[in-house]
């Protein structure tokens, strides 16, 4: 109880205090908070897919069991970053799934979804094309076509297909990342701005830090990771983007600890080269010795 008080007091401060103080929270709250914090909702995530798996066991033919079993894939591989392993997994439980004909839809549109994540974009995009013509209808369908062409780097197949994808916060989070790739900065931080929805908060917030960081806006960048940390704290991609903007303000023994904290959910992760070389901190020096001043 202590442990879960003096976590949320932490969070609480961070959320409260003002830009200078924020930045000093962060210290503690990527050492102390973070990493054990996310481990819990790591943990809670396995539990539950334990539990998916435990009644897909007792019920193998389940359409509910085994479509949860593969969201629950889905969200470990955005929470880790470790697409290799859970979206592989997902496809491997949406085929057993359709190979049972399995009448759900979703099992098709997550087999297409994993198998965009793994790489295979030929695939999906013949599995996107086998589906009724019912499946391929509306505004989910656009935004799916929409993940597929981002996933591809198609960037003009992105925007005909958001041009159907209606006006729903999903959308306009997928508008700005179409800005974002494009190079369109201003117009994606303005866009990701506008949106008021609740649900998708900690989403903005991601998204916003990615374009700030690419707006060498750092500190900015580094306020709005923390932000979606916070909240969802953990989540892999969000530590490497506060990682590269404290190390661009030169904050290297916190970009240092964001780092390890995401390796430490994603022992396999792909380091971005601009932080390969801050896994271990500089070697002290014996005491007593003086570097030589740089001529």
């Amino acid at each position: 109880m202590t442990r879960r008080v003096s976590i949320l007091a932490c969070l609480l401060v961070a959320a409260l205090a003002g830009c200078k103080q924020r930045e000093q929270v962060a210290d503690r709250f990527v050492s102390s908070v973070a990493a054990p914090n996310a481990l819990r909702g790591l943990d809670r995530l396995r539990f539950e897919l334990g539990e998916a798996e435990r009644q897909l066991a007792k019920r193998p033919h389940s359409w509910f069991s085994l479509r949860r079993v593969a969201r629950l894939h889905i969200v470990l591989a955005r929470f880790t970053g470790d697409k290799a392993t859970h979206c592989k997994k997902a496809l491997d439980v949406c085929q057993r799934a359709l190979r049972a004909k399995s009448p759900i839809p979703a099992h098709r549109r997550l087999e297409i979804y994993a198998l965009s994540c793994l790489g295979q974009h030929a695939r999906a995009k013949a599995r996107y094309e086998a589906l009724p013509a019912a499946l391929k209808q509306g505004p989910r369908a656009a935004r799916l076509r929409a993940r597929l062409a981002l996933a591809e780097g198609k960037l003009a197949d992105v925007r005909t297909a958001l041009a159907q994808a209606g006006q729903s916060a999903t959308t306009k989070l997928l508008w700005a990342e179409l800005g974002r790739r494009e190079g369109k900065l201003d117009a994606a931080e303005k866009a990701l701005r506008a949106i008021r929805s609740p649900r998708h908060r900690v989403r903005v917030a991601r998204a916003l830090a990615r374009v700030l960081l690419q707006r060498g806006k750092h500190q900015g960048a580094i306020g709005q990771a923390l932000r979606a940390l916070e909240q969802e704290p953990g989540h892999v991609q969000t530590l490497l983007v506060l990682a590269r903007a404290q190390k661009a303000v030169g904050n290297l023994a916190r970009a240092r600890g964001a780092l390890q904290v995401a390796r430490t959910f994603n022992p396999r992760l792909a380091v971005p080269p601009e932080l390969v070389a801050m896994g271990k901190p500089p070697a002290s020096q014996p005491a007593g010795s003086s570097a030589a001043a740089p001529k």
